[in-house]
């Protein structure tokens, strides 16, 4: 008997975690045990039952929760807007057959119906040769895939696919210049594993362009710009 009661002295406050963990209805099977159980509570006024502070836990997740939904619903919105924003772009596109002018209406479209801040189209040296211009020279930005520079971004580059989020501010000014100042960013790739370049748009906004953002609109965005200047390209050669 003896042994007994030590042994009962002697569990652990882990083993009686790790048992009502395995026995989740056993305040259920007990409920005399829930009137005996009381918590230290941070307000003067004492104690609180079990029962009231799993009450207020649940508030608290349920307000969570409500926060987490009203921010999916916000996104949600702001996608379905760039969608329509970019169908406008495209109808756009076959108005003219210049290239200038079509890669114009895209740095225009992208400052006027985005909200962006800076936009740069960062083009393979590769294609310096290939004279691709437009009315404004800013937009059009040479970059050496050897240049040091470019190790920040080596993993969006290796995985060829739309990175968002906040920039540092010496990447931003890599990219963008040092006026505006830019906080977040997008980073839409131009052809497969990144074959022409890529796209990067600028907000002075923090949290206006964020990784819960649809990648596929941005996605879009990169193909179109693929294929005008892909073509470009070919009827030239």
């Amino acid at each position: 008997m003896s042994d007994q009661g030590s042994n009962k002295e002697n569990i652990s406050l882990e083993d009686l975690v790790i048992y009502l963990e395995k026995h989740p209805n056993f305040f259920y099977e007990n409920p005399h045990i829930l009137e005996q159980v009381n918590l230290n509570h941070n307000q003067p006024k004492g104690s609180i039952s079990l029962i009231e502070h799993q009450v207020s836990l649940l508030r608290e997740q349920n307000a969570n929760y409500k926060n987490k939904l009203a921010d999916l619903i916000s996104i949600g919105k702001k996608n379905d807007l760039f969608i329509k924003k970019i169908q406008k772009l495209y109808f756009n596109q076959l108005k003219t057959n210049n290239l200038s002018e079509r890669l114009e209406l895209i740095n225009s479209f992208l400052h006027n119906d985005f909200s962006i801040a800076s936009s740069v189209l960062m083009i393979s040296d590769d294609l310096r040769k290939k004279n691709l211009t437009t009315k404004s020279n800013k937009f059009i930005k040479y970059f050496n895939r050897e240049d040091k520079k470019l190790d920040y971004f080596s993993k969006f580059i290796d995985l060829g696919s739309p990175k968002c989020g906040e920039i540092k501010a010496e990447h931003a000014t890599y990219l963008f210049g040092s006026d505006p100042i830019i906080r977040s960013a997008a980073l839409i790739p131009v052809g497969d594993q990144i074959t022409l370049g890529f796209l990067a748009i600028g907000s002075m906004e923090k949290d206006y362009f964020n990784p819960n953002q649809s990648v596929d609109i941005l996605s879009g965005l990169g193909d179109l710009i693929y294929i005008i200047i892909s073509n470009f390209i070919d009827s030239n050669e």
